[in-house]
């Protein structure tokens, strides 16, 4: 990252289950991104891997190294008003700033990946907080009209996202009144759950009937 006078640079991230000692794959194998060179990461591919578009890659899970300086010549700090996903928008907070990111394709770093997790517990709080960010963001004069159209698909993502979410949370404690109160209330729900419903009904297929235990892990 030095030689390549990069703001940001990361690695691969090991994937190992809970209970296991050994990674099971990485993080871009098992999303299918493998890199074989040092590879520029910019706005468009941060927001595309959290919105879900061409690439399932997790950019939001891995731990780039950062350069101090850069940080602290644009005053870029942690948002203390998130508890999930504060990492990812740090990161966006310095593609905005004009960071230099690169993804290297080796290894090093190790991902246990836990049942109990922040990622794996109610998220309609989280999603709550990081649209607001977002919102904001989008407020500032300042953007270029490619940041501001990234920026637009990030923020369309997270309301559907958000509104699925007010549904699903209250139907998994069985809350089912307040579920189809959510459900009237979030029209985007419908729309999010017929894309999702394929890949639910797989993962649960797999865990039920082949036995598989970790085909709910968030990854898939």
């Amino acid at each position: 990252a030095e030689s390549a006078g990069a703001d940001l640079a990361h690695d691969d991230v090991r994937l190992v289950h809970e209970g296991e000692t050994e990674p099971y794959s990485t993080l871009a194998r098992s999303t299918g991104s493998v890199v074989d060179t040092v590879t520029p990461v910019d706005l468009g591919r941060l927001i595309d891997c959290e919105v879900g578009g061409v690439s399932a890659y997790r950019l939001g899970l891995t731990q780039p190294i950062m350069r101090r300086a850069f940080l602290e010549a644009h005053a870029i700090r942690y948002d203390e008003r998130l508890r999930v996903g504060e990492d990812y928008l740090l990161y966006l907070e310095c593609m905005l700033a004009g960071a230099n990111w690169i993804q290297l394709p080796t290894a090093h770093y190790f991902y246990l990946q836990r049942g109990t997790s922040a990622t794996s517990g109610p998220l309609v709080a989280a999603l709550e907080s990081k649209l607001t960010v977002c919102t904001e963001v989008l407020a500032r004069p300042a953007l270029a009209p490619t940041q501001r159209t990234s920026l637009q698909r990030y923020r369309r993502n997270l309301r559907a996202v958000l509104a699925y979410q007010r549904v699903v949370e209250p139907a998994k404690a069985r809350q089912l009144v307040r579920a189809g109160r959510a459900a009237i209330r979030n029209p985007q729900f419908v729309r999010h759950l017929a894309r999702e419903l394929p890949a639910v009904l797989r993962r649960r297929w797999d865990y039920h009937v082949r036995r598989d235990p970790h085909a709910l892990d968030m990854l898939r």
